[in-house]
C-alpha cells in the first residue's frame, strides 16, 4: 500500500503471475511467433510480440506446467526476450532499454610531456626535442565499450554534456552491461 489512503501498489489482478498454465507443444519445436496462440491459450490473456522479437529463428519444444512467471522466464531464457504484463495482456519484447548516468567522467583530458636535450654552454647549437600528447576520455570510452556489449543488434546513445548512456539492447547483453557498470 502507498500512502495514508491505503491505495494498492498492484494494478489488476495480484495473482496473475502466478497463475498456474500448462504449455506443451507435444515434442514439436516452435519460433516464438509460433508459441503465441499455445501462449494465450494456456495464459488465458492476449499475447503481442514486438517486431524485434519477430526476427528471433530460434526454436524449442515445451513441456511446462507450473506458474505463469515461471514459464516467462523460461520463454525469455531460450528466446533471448523480455515481457511485461499490463492491463491483463502480455507482450514480448526484443529489446530492452536503459539510461546510466556517468556524470563524474564527463568530458575529455589532455596530457603532454615534452623532453628537451641540448648544450647551452654556447660551444654547441645542437639541441632536440620530443614530444607526447596522450588524450584521456572516459566517457568516450564507456561509450565504446557499451556498444561492443551491445551486440550487433544493440543502439548506443551519448549525451557527454548530461554525462549519461542510453543503451537499447537484448536482454542477455543488457545483463552484461548492468554487471559492466556495477
Amino acid at each position: 500500500y502507498l500512502g495514508q489512503e491505503g491505495q494498492p501498489l498492484h494494478q489488476g489482478k495480484p495473482g496473475l503471475l502466478r497463475r498456474q498454465v500448462v504449455l506443451d507443444t507435444a515434442g514439436r519445436m516452435v519460433s516464438l511467433q509460433e508459441l503465441i496462440g499455445p501462449l494465450e491459450q494456456s495464459s488465458a490473456m492476449p499475447v503481442s510480440i514486438d517486431k524485434d522479437a519477430l526476427g528471433r529463428e530460434a526454436r524449442f519444444a515445451f513441456r511446462f506446467k507450473g506458474g505463469l512467471r515461471q514459464l516467462m522466464q523460461l520463454i525469455t531464457s531460450r528466446y533471448d526476450v523480455a515481457w511485461q504484463v499490463a492491463d491483463g495482456h502480455l507482450t514480448i519484447h526484443g529489446l530492452e532499454a536503459e539510461s546510466f548516468e556517468l556524470p563524474g567522467i564527463a568530458g575529455t583530458t589532455s596530457r603532454s610531456q615534452i623532453m628537451s636535450a641540448g648544450s647551452n654552454n654556447g660551444l654547441s647549437g645542437a639541441s632536440r626535442s620530443t614530444g607526447r600528447e596522450a588524450v584521456i576520455d572516459p566517457f568516450g570510452e564507456t561509450v565504446s565499450q557499451l556498444t561492443q556489449l551491445a551486440g550487433p543488434d544493440g543502439k548506443v546513445k551519448a549525451a557527454p554534456t548530461l554525462g549519461v548512456i542510453t543503451v537499447t539492447a537484448r536482454p542477455s547483453a543488457m545483463d552484461r552491461i548492468r554487471r559492466h557498470m556495477d
